[in-house]
């Protein structure tokens, strides 16, 4: 049997019901109030503010990053675009495995922007956790790229 990785608002509720203190409430009650603080949240960073997290589990955050840059002035280091790529390999296969399309992020004036966790003080083996926003039509990576397109300015950070 294999350890459990991803813990979901229902894992919570399971363990708030075997060691709250009564009264306890309702799940739907407490699915409400967990989303409500989730939304509150997600707001904040796509203000582009920092927040942090409870019991010293670290903080989020939405930075970005300017790419590098090389001798001759070409930017590095942009993910392959497979959907296009794949269709101008369909059109050229000569070019397959040769030539990639990119991404380059001209909307954001070249500058890659991710959701960064930085972990507490109080977390033994930080390095064996990760962060790993979801995706979707309502998922917080949506709406940060939505704000980067309506002109909102995230933390640039050097590496």
């Amino acid at each position: 049997m294999g350890v459990k990785t991803d813990y979901t608002i229902s894992d919570s509720y399971q363990y708030y019901r075997k060691n709250g203190t009564p009264p306890l409430v309702s799940r739907a009650k407490y699915s409400r109030l967990a989303n409500s603080y989730y939304t509150f949240l997600m707001e904040k960073m796509i203000e582009g503010k920092e927040v942090s997290l409870p019991a010293d589990l670290g903080t989020l955050e939405v930075v970005g990053k300017r790419p590098k840059a090389t001798k001759d002035g070409k930017l590095k280091y942009f993910p392959i675009d497979w959907k296009n790529t794949n269709v101008l390999w369909d059109k050229k296969p000569e070019l397959r495995g040769v030539k990639f399309i990119r991404f380059a992020n001209e909307h954001s004036d070249f500058i890659k922007y991710k959701i960064r966790w930085r972990g507490g003080a109080t977390i033994l083996f930080k390095r064996f956790y990760t962060f790993v926003s979801s995706r979707g039509v309502n998922s917080i990576r949506r709406k940060v790229h939505l704000g980067i397109l309506a002109g909102i300015e995230y933390n640039i950070y050097k590496s």
